[in-house]
């Protein structure tokens, strides 16, 4: 779970002068230039032991808190346990984030090779500014605009539609809790590494919550929230998986077509409240099956409904565990649907 450092850019007072030699991309905002934070003066000033440049800025610029003595002395006693989060701030115009508050810590983990082109985001405390929460909603709000021709609809009531959403700063509240029904599935199965196909992923929550993960698919026939979910994905910025939403109809395009889209070889796949959207389940579900070494998590939208999908696993040889009695994450109150770990048995991967 990590942020690529490349994200990430430091600011400096235009009037001043660039690092010699600058390289790289310039930004500029107002009285500041931002750039790649090697080129910064803390950095610059750690990595050539050379400080006369870093306390002729900070006499500019009145930073009496931020003087050489008191730069060597955390420095010298410097304890990452103990470091508060680096502040971050997105900058939508330009895709990236300026720090807020930290380039001099950043500096010494730079320095240090504590990091190298990565920041775990434990270490980070990143906020959204209203405008990208704003354009996250409007497009949220598409996604409930109109019946699809399967009959689903996503709430307009709810802000979010159907998947609620928490990262950073950015709490908005769908008919799912996607976190919390992760948090169950997480007890039964690990997905730290793997590869994750999400059949039906409507604004992609469940895989965007998800930071574990390598590789993820989401396929959903609604462009409105296969573009809300590449949105979210491209300002999350997290480096250690690889995330792609596609369009794509499950009842109508064919089998080989579903499946030339998923590039990678699948170790957990979504079949999550399907059954009564699509039509054709069962031929879905048998794509589903053709990867014999994927554990399949299966949600149905009630028992009665249930029972034909869950012998369908069953006649294929697959072990079913009851992992979640109840939805208890819908805020409609639904908690009719029931959730199953399918795998299939030993002797039927043979």
């Amino acid at each position: 779970m990590h942020l690529e450092l490349s994200a990430l850019f430091a600011t400096q007072l235009q009037s001043y002068p660039l690092a010699e030699n600058f390289e790289g991309i310039r930004y500029q905002f107002d009285r500041f230039y931002g750039f790649d934070l090697r080129n910064s003066i803390p950095y610059q000033a750690l990595l050539t032991r050379d400080f006369s440049r870093y306390a002729d800025y900070v006499r500019k610029t009145g930073q009496k808190e931020h003087s050489p003595e008191a730069f060597l002395r955390l420095y010298n006693e410097f304890d990452l346990t103990k470091m508060p989060p680096i502040q971050l701030l997105y900058w939508e115009q330009i895709d990236r984030f300026s720090i807020l508050d930290g380039v001099h810590r950043l500096s010494i983990l730079l320095q240090r090779h504590i990091l190298t082109d990565t920041i775990p985001l434990d270490l980070l405390h990143i906020n959204y500014p209203k405008e990208t929460v704003q354009n996250l909603l409007l497009l949220l709000r598409k996604t409930t605009r109109e019946c699809k021709y399967n009959g689903w609809k996503n709430s307009p009531a709810l802000p979010a539609g159907y998947h609620s959403f928490s990262f950073a700063n950015i709490h908005i509240r769908g008919q799912r809790d996607a976190a919390a029904r992760l948090n169950e599935f997480r007890k039964h199965v690990s997905f730290k590494g793997k590869n994750v196909v999400d059949f039906g992923c409507n604004t992609g929550g469940m895989l965007l919550h998800l930071p574990e993960i390598r590789y993820g698919l989401g396929l959903d026939y609604d462009a409105d929230c296969i573009a809300a979910a590449t949105y979210i994905n491209k300002i999350q910025h997290l480096s250690s998986r690889h995330l792609e939403f596609v369009p794509c109809d499950l009842i109508q395009e064919e089998s080989q077509a579903i499946r030339q889209r998923i590039t990678f070889k699948p170790d957990i796949l979504f079949l999550l409240s399907l059954g009564s959207w699509i039509t054709n389940w069962p031929r879905l579900y048998q794509l589903a099956c053709d990867y014999a070494d994927a554990i399949i998590i299966l949600e149905v939208n009630n028992a009665e409904e249930g029972k034909t999908q869950l012998g369908f696993f069953r006649q294929r040889g697959y072990d079913l565990q009851e992992i979640v009695a109840h939805s208890t994450d819908d805020i409609t109150g639904n908690a009719r649907r029931q959730t199953y770990l399918a795998r299939r048995r030993a002797e039927r991967r043979t």
